[in-house]
């Protein structure tokens, strides 16, 4: 019985673990100021144009250290859309990860005070290494070679 149980949770978890992955945003700080980063369903929710600067710079003064910069929008359609979209570069180190997202919300009003907002995003993101910022610690050692 207990072989059983087994395969059947592998067979429930392999569809799951076939298409598991992380998420790579980019690590910002100021939750407050990209919320549409986080939540594309924010697009369209508050009744005016929105238009979003945001730079990261970690660890000051450390060579290659995480910079990041993002440039967001979104604003209202009609009375319950909204579109979206953003732009970013996040540089650690010998990577760079480029990428845009464009998105479409619609909030669905349940009662008074409470809404319910669903986003529908596409994007694209581009990742490239520098090879030139790349050195080995061991490099030419004849014990290695």
């Amino acid at each position: 019985m207990g072989n059983l149980n087994r395969s059947a949770i592998l067979l429930l978890l392999l569809p799951v673990l076939h298409g598991l992955k992380a998420q790579q945003l980019p690590q910002l700080s100021q939750y407050a100021f990209t919320d549409y980063l986080y939540n594309p369903a924010v697009a369209g929710s508050r009744p005016f144009f929105e238009l979003r600067s945001v730079h990261r710079n970690q660890w000051v003064g450390i060579t290659d250290a995480p910079r990041t910069f993002m440039l967001s929008a979104n604003t209202p359609l009609a009375t319950n859309m909204g579109i979206g979209g953003y732009l970013y570069t996040d540089i650690v180190g010998p990577t760079r990860r480029t990428g845009v997202q464009f998105s479409y919300a619609y909030h669905l009003r349940l009662t008074e005070e409470l809404r319910l907002s669903l986003a529908l995003s596409a994007g694209m993101v581009q990742w490239l290494v520098d090879g030139s910022k790349i050195t080995f610690r061991d490099q030419g050692d004849p014990v290695l070679d």
